[in-house]
């Protein structure tokens, strides 16, 4: 079983106080007509099981109460852990919350940046206590690669050697909506893009670009 403390932020201090855990229905009371407040259950020290079935083990509980989804950031969580004793920077930590109402199988997202930081804001408005999952070393999840809004076209420089042309690959997901190069990319095995000879696209979306050697 998971062992709990309780944190409780105030202005820049930090207060224990170990009787939260018996009056964790009153978060609504608290934060109640105040939008933006939100308390977070912090999960750390341990880690996650496999898929499927994923549990977080051997770890303990912290209560942090009362923040402001205005100014909130990653940097706040930085300094939970370095308040709760995770103070080792050669080893990195992940931060992951879970989206209300599902499981550490499917709901786990990324909190490292400002866009995860706004995807979490999303839920605060109805769900008062959010829970948040660290990872310590090293992550067995891929919600760093994933994003809420990930974008349609991702742009790919491949390295090659000095006696081979520079690649770009384009790849771009499925969304339903009209294909965004135009249909004259399908009938054409090279196309112009530049204006001149110098760049190529083939029919399986790599942009070739010639370089002159020097």
């Amino acid at each position: 079983m998971l062992d709990v403390v309780t944190v409780s932020i105030l202005s820049l201090s930090i207060f224990y106080n170990l009787d939260f855990v018996e009056t964790l229905s009153e978060v609504g009371y608290f934060t109640w007509g105040h939008p933006t407040i939100f308390s977070i259950r912090l999960y750390h020290g341990g880690e996650f099981t496999k898929f499927p079935g994923r549990k977080y083990i051997k770890g303990k509980q912290t209560y942090i109460d009362l923040l402001d989804m205005d100014t909130f950031s990653v940097h706040d969580i930085d300094e939970m852990m370095e308040q709760l004793g995770y103070v080792d920077e050669g080893i990195p930590l992940y931060y992951h919350f879970k989206r209300p109402f599902s499981d550490l199988d499917f709901g786990l997202f990324a909190l490292g940046s400002d866009q995860d930081v706004r995807h979490l804001g999303t839920f605060i408005s109805k769900h008062k206590l959010i829970e948040v999952y660290i990872e310590h070393g090293k992550t067995q999840l891929h919600t760093y690669t994933m994003s809420p809004n990930q974008a349609k076209v991702q742009i790919k420089e491949i390295i090659e050697p000095p006696s081979c042309s520079c690649r770009l690959f384009l790849d771009w997901y499925d969304t339903g909506e009209t294909n965004v190069v135009g249909d004259a990319s399908k009938e054409a095995n090279v196309m112009d893009v530049t204006g001149d000879d110098n760049m190529d696209i083939t029919d399986n979306g790599i942009i070739t670009r010639r370089k002159s050697m020097r």
